[in-house]
């Protein structure tokens, strides 16, 4: 069970028999079966620790969440304090090896102090001995000799069991033997069995024990020369001798070289006696920069003692030191001089070829006292920039363990042949101790490093645990972000930072919290597909850090206008369960590398715990929002279904518009009489006063031109749109938003919506859904109240069609047709001016029988409206000046000139007999499609009427002809009469 919770890493519960046998969980023999269990494991840093399990043997159901959550929170402390202690472990690890390196300098110095002291080369080879037997504490040792030009092996020093023993005549090294191999090989040989020993071809010296477990043989190189070895053998275990063993003794035979060759030399002949002093001179040199490289742990506190000790040795020669990073394949240049003046080079790449990589990858010093343009083009090196070739120069590798830590130059800019092998033994000799002293401030560092990584860890968890605590007591969005903010703020001490917002419904970048410099800013949302840094961030899901401006351009890192360039920039993505949410910045003006791995683990670390909090919150503001606009979508619904008052409908609307959007103002506007500009029915808020007295004008202004493409869209930033028109009594103000929204009828524009903020938090697609919503619901009032009036008006207009047709019919007197009808029209149409003209094609004259509003004399058929309406047989109607412009044209106005005028034809069968006409001298656009049908329904019955009436006068006249024959007639026929 513990095995699976750490594979897991999750709580595990078993409340039931039947969930142990569910999860294979069988009875340990020897013990009972429990009744109910849960496990939590113990999670470290990166890894899972070990977990605790508590079980009981009374009960089923025993442990609740309540348990867990307790049990989950005693495991969290208890991988935070085993992990603490893990650290406190590593941290003394560290210390004590480096108080052991310490302990070996003091070893190496009194050494070297000692073969400072004497020049007899057998005394220097028996303090050696004697020194490195008391050191390590061992019985049995040996120094031997190599005679390179005789071939021959000098055993100078054998201890045997802790007794002197008499060394071995000179003998000749096996050609595959050990001597030889190291020769080759110039490194340490370690045997740490007695089969490795003989398989290594270790040879017993006659009267010697054989029993030897383990062996350590270092070689004594001096310069590029194999000159000996000591070895030291263990008889009593194997494994015997580890890394600090080898590094000491690998130490003491670099120093013993040069005093033993010192010592040999000034044996040898006096006539090198000069040389001697020299080779003094330089241990005293060595043993200065010792001392001082012994009392210095700072790394580029060493660079500065041995730069400054050569140039004073070399009579203030131009030096360079150079330092390899293998992990990064940089060369640094920590300490440079050109004619004694110190100089700064840029890190870079080492190069493929040239002197200094030469020595680095072969680790063997070089010496070059001529032709330097000639050597030059043979290692392919070149001149930097702005300086000066050197005629003479000595490289020297820096040597630690196994790994090339970098090199000592030494140049002459002056003379050729400036360089004798002692300059160059000598500069190897502080190369070794150098590397020796950069070794251990190295691991100084390191464990400075550690021990201030491990409090920089605990002052991160202090930080994030009181970070997470502010937003798990938080469920407002804005006060988590607000939380988060300010608290990094406080923590990395800047004034510079943002926490940013992506909403993938529209692409838009939101900026929540924004600080550049100390000042909070209220950014305007952005596109994302614009934004460099979003679109790193959320392809990569890793955070993206800019060191420098340069840095920064090479990544495409935009600076918000009206700010400053920062020199150091991170982004950290805010990650939420299936998608990147967001993104946290800080900048930092004053400095580059400002963010280093553990200022993006704490960023991260925060914006990961920020994600879910923010995540909840916004699902809870969502929800929220959500019921309150449904609330208020419902509220207007019923509304609309209770009334008929558009009015009443449109200002509820505002209202909600206004209260729930966190506006200052909002409205509604409508077409006005002429269709052609819009005036608000209603107006809420602290410019209502103004916004009810503007006219919109479609394609004028940002309201006009959203009126004329029909779409819905927020505006931020006002005062930067092209479109904006300022309201008349309003003034302009900084941050000013708009939102807009057409009430849409299909395809056709009923009217638009706006809302106002100034200043305020700028729109963001959710205020845009719920603004469409309410326009919706605006359209849906709009288009219930026009389609009851236009019933009513069918009705009306059918009960005048109606009346007209039922007081028609009983008519055949013409006048009083016409006065019947020109009263009707008059009244219906709420018409200033009206008339019934009818047209005698006998006589060409256009009579108007009936009249009303003004006095309109006979005309001759060819003038005016009322021909060309008789003579197209087609209405006509004029609402505005372009009509009457057009119409004016075409024929002459007869009568007062209205501002609106509708004429219909009087047809039958198939010809005209006259126009209706009903006009307004007040207003313009008062008649429409549906007034013309009216009107022309009711010229139609006129027209029926009219023929009517006709038909029963030429009847009558008929009648009255046909009667008064008769009568004569019978006159005549009742006369006497003389008949011839």
């Amino acid at each position: 069970g513990a095995l699976r919770i750490l594979q897991m890493r999750q709580p595990m519960v078993l409340n039931t028999l039947a969930d142990f046998a569910a999860q294979g969980f069988e009875v340990t023999p020897g013990t009972d079966q429990s009744l109910s269990s849960v496990g939590v494991p113990i999670i470290g840093s990166d890894s899972a620790l070990g977990s605790v399990v508590i079980e009981d043997y009374q009960r089923e159901h025993a442990f609740g969440e309540a348990q867990i959550r307790l049990l989950t929170t005693v495991a969290a402390s208890m991988g935070v304090a085993m992990e603490n202690a893990r650290l406190f472990d590593e941290t003394q690890r560290l210390l004590k090896e480096t108080e052991q390196r310490n302990a070996e300098l003091a070893v190496i110095n009194r050494i070297q102090e000692g073969m400072a002291a004497e020049l007899n080369f057998q005394a220097i080879i028996d303090l050696v001995g004697d020194a490195l037997r008391d050191v390590l504490k061992s019985g049995d040792l040996g120094i031997d000799w190599y005679d390179s030009e005789a071939n021959l092996i000098h055993t100078l020093y054998a201890v045997e069991h802790g007794i002197r023993i008499p060394g071995e005549g000179p003998r000749t090294p096996m050609a595959e033997g050990p001597v030889m191999r190291m020769l080759r090989e110039r490194r340490p040989l370690i045997c740490n069995s007695a089969a490795e020993i003989r398989a290594a071809g270790f040879p017993v010296s006659p009267g010697t024990d054989s029993g030897t477990k383990s062996l350590m043989v270092v070689p004594i190189l001096g310069g590029d020369r194999f000159l000996g070895d000591v070895m030291v053998d263990n008889y009593e275990r194997e494994h015997a001798f580890g890394e600090s063993e080898v590094r000491l003794l690998s130490t003491v035979a670099a120093s013993m070289s040069v005093a033993l060759q010192n010592a040999r030399l000034f044996d040898e002949t006096q006539r090198l006696f000069k040389e001697s002093e020299q080779r003094a001179a330089e241990l005293a040199i060595i043993n200065s920069v010792q001392q001082a490289l012994a009392a210095e742990l700072n790394i580029q506190g060493i660079y500065e003692a041995v730069g400054e000790k050569i140039r004073e040795i070399f009579d203030q020669a131009d030096v360079g030191i150079r330092i390899y990073d293998p992990e990064t394949g940089l060369i640094h240049f920590p300490y440079l001089t050109e004619h004694g003046i110190r100089i700064d080079l840029p890190s870079r790449p080492l190069p493929e070829r040239g002197f200094g990589p030469h020595v680095i990858r072969t680790r063997e010093p070089l010496v070059i006292n001529q032709d330097m343009h000639a050597e030059s083009k043979k290692y392919g090196s070149f001149t930097e920039v702005g300086t000066q070739s050197e005629k003479s120069l000595v490289m020297v590798p820096l040597v630690a363990g196994n790994q090339t830590r970098g090199l000592i130059a030494l140049l002459d800019m002056n003379r050729e042949h400036a360089y004798s092998p002692s300059d160059v033994r000598l500069l190897q000799t502080l190369a070794n101790s150098m590397s020796i002293a950069l070794e251990n401030a190295r691991l100084f560092d390191e464990t400075q490093r550690l021990l201030k990584e491990t409090e920089q860890r605990a002052g991160e968890l202090a930080v994030i645990n009181s970070i997470q605590q502010g937003m798990a007591a938080e469920l407002d969005f804005q006060a988590i972000v607000d939380l988060v903010g300010d608290k990094l703020r406080e923590v990395f001490n800047t004034g510079s930072m943002g926490i940013r917002w992506h909403d993938p419904k529209t692409g838009l970048i939101h900026s929540l919290y924004e600080y550049a410099q100390g000042l909070r800013l209220h950014l305007s949302p952005r596109d994302a597909a614009k934004g460099s840094i979003w679109l790193r961030v959320a392809a990569s899901r890793q955070p993206l850090v800019a060191h420098s401006r340069v840095h920064a351009v090479e990544l495409g890192m935009a600076v918000i206008p009206g700010t400053d360039e920062s020199h150091s920039t991170v982004a950290v993505p805010i990650l939420g369960k299936d998608r990147v949410l967001g993104y946290v910045l800080l900048e930092d003006y004053q400095r580059e590398n400002a963010y280093g791995e553990a200022e993006v683990r704490l960023i991260s670390t925060v914006a990961a715990s920020m994600g879910v909090a923010l995540e909840s919150a916004r699902l809870f503001d969502e929800t929220q929002r959500r019921a309150r606009e449904t609330a208020a979508l419902a509220e207007v619904g019923r509304d609309i279904s209770s009334t008929l008052d558009v009015a009443k409908v449109m200002d509820r609307i505002a209202h909600h518009a206004k209260d729930l959007l966190n506006a200052d103002s909002s409205a509604i506007f409508l077409p006005d009489a002429s269709g052609r500009t819009f005036r608000a029915i209603v107006a809420v808020g602290n410019a209502a006063e103004a916004i009810a007295q503007t006219v919109v004008v479609p394609g004028d202004g940002i309201i006009g031109s959203l009126v004329e493409s029909g779409r819905a869209e927020y505006i931020n930033e006002t005062q930067t749109d092209p479109r904006a028109v300022q309201i008349a009594g309003t003034a302009q103000g900084d941050n000013e938003r708009l939102m807009v929204a057409p009430l849409l009828a299909g395809a056709k524009v009923k009217g638009v919506m706006a809302v106002w903020r100034i200043p305020g938090e700028p729109f963001g697609g959710s205020d845009l859904e719920f603004l469409v919503g309410l326009s919706l619901q605006a359209t849906v009032a709009i288009e219930n109240a026009r389609l009851f009036a236009e019933s009513e008006k069918r009705a009306t207009e059918l009960t005048t069609i109606n009346t007209v047709s039922q007081q028609l019919a009983g008519k055949l007197e013409l006048a009083p047709l016409l006065d019947l009808v020109g009263e009707q029209i008059r009244t219906v149409f709420k018409a200033d001016i009206a008339y019934v003209a009818l047209y005698n094609p006998d006589s060409g004259v256009i009579d108007f029988p009936y009249q009303h509003g003004d006095e309109i004399k006979s005309v001759k058929y060819g003038v005016g409206l009322t021909s060309r309406i008789i003579k197209s047989g087609k209405a006509i109607i004029i609402n505005h000046e372009a009509d009457r412009q057009q119409h004016a044209v075409e024929s002459e106005i007869v009568g007062k000139q209205a501002l609106s005028y509708l004429g219909v034809p009087i047809p039958v069968g198939g010809i005209t007999l006259g126009v209706i006409s009903v006009q307004s001298t007040r207003k313009e656009g008062v008649y429409g499609r549906d007034d013309q049908r009216l009107l022309s329904t009711i010229a139609a019955n006129v027209g029926v009427a009219l023929q009517n009436a006709r038909l029963f006068n030429e009847t009558r006249e008929t009648l009255g002809r046909q009667t008064a024959t008769s009568e004569v007639l019978r006159v005549i026929s009742e006369s006497p009469t003389d008949v011839q």
